[in-house]
């Protein structure tokens, strides 16, 4: 798979650097053709930092590859979703290149946790003598006591929310001013909307509590998901606002209380994602 995501990759750095080239020494001119242009190249920029990664296994390198390439496809994903949920048809075109794009970013991050578990370089084995700087680094200890209050916590909080906000909805008659075809506040999303929350909640709700289970257990399997539930809860806060904003357009789409909401992922991941990727207690404690 490293050599694939390798060799994907440079394809498409090189497609992109061409396409450039003939659009620069090309007639064409206009704001979108540099757009384009600027695009595409960021859009390169996780695809750069994998190949750096494995060319030279570094764990600085590692780190900026890993966070590039996970940022961009929670990005990209987003970005699908919202031209799906809006009008494909107008823009097919960013459609389909944002498609191609999700196939080497999928590819690569499931390179990059292939390399950070086998790649001696990238992460020395804690069995060898002075891996570990003299150190005992095993065990649910140090920084990994945060990270743990945040797995525990974590399903109550959701829990607590989730029976917040609907008990309320449901006791205050709101819901049947929402639902009711007769209401002028009535839309054909609002009860789909609000059922699959309820069903996205419980089933974060029985994520963490798996996750909790691989962290006690000490699982090799527990990094991999603690980033991922992080990043899965900032697309769905996404595309909850998305929907709400198609029901209320004259709502902004991140408002105060979303952009609050978004903050806790957000902010667990820039911080929790390094360490899950590069800490050596989290590599000598996830054996299992």
């Amino acid at each position: 798979m490293k050599k694939t995501a390798f060799i994907l990759s440079v394809i498409l750095i090189l497609l992109v650097a061409v396409m450039a080239l003939i659009a620069l020494f090309s007639e064409i001119e206009g704001d979108n053709v540099r757009h384009g242009i600027m695009g595409a190249g960021i859009s390169t920029l996780p695809l750069v930092a994998y190949c750096i990664s494995v060319v030279r296994v570094r764990r600085g390198w590692y780190l900026v590859a890993a966070t590039l390439n996970g940022l961009f496809f929670a990005l990209t994903v987003v970005s699908i979703v919202i031209i799906l949920m809006d009008d494909p048809s107008t823009m097919k075109n960013l459609l389909a290149v944002l498609l191609v794009l999700l196939v080497p970013l999928t590819l690569n991050i499931f390179a990059l946790i292939h390399i950070r578990r086998t790649d001696s370089r990238l992460m020395p084995h804690p069995d060898i003598p002075g891996a570990a700087g003299g150190k005992n680094l095993e065990g649910l200890g140090g920084w990994l006591i945060l990270v743990g209050s945040n797995v525990v916590l974590s399903p109550f909080v959701i829990a607590a929310r989730t029976y917040k906000s609907y008990a309320e909805m449901f006791a205050s008659g709101v819901w049947d001013v929402l639902t009711s075809p007769d209401s002028m506040a009535y839309h054909a999303l609002w009860a789909p909307l609000a059922i699959g929350e309820i069903i996205l909640n419980s089933a974060l709700i029985l994520a963490w509590i798996y996750i909790a289970f691989l962290f006690f257990s000490k699982r090799r399997a527990f990094p991999f998901w603690f980033i991922a539930i992080h990043i899965a809860t900032v697309c769905l806060i996404v595309i909850d606002a998305i929907v709400v904003h198609h029901i209320l357009p004259d709502a902004p789409i991140f408002d105060a209380n979303t952009l609050r909401e978004l903050s806790r992922p957000i902010g667990a991941i820039l911080i929790w994602a390094p360490y899950m990727l590069m800490s050596k207690r989290v590599k000598s404690t996830f054996l299992h």
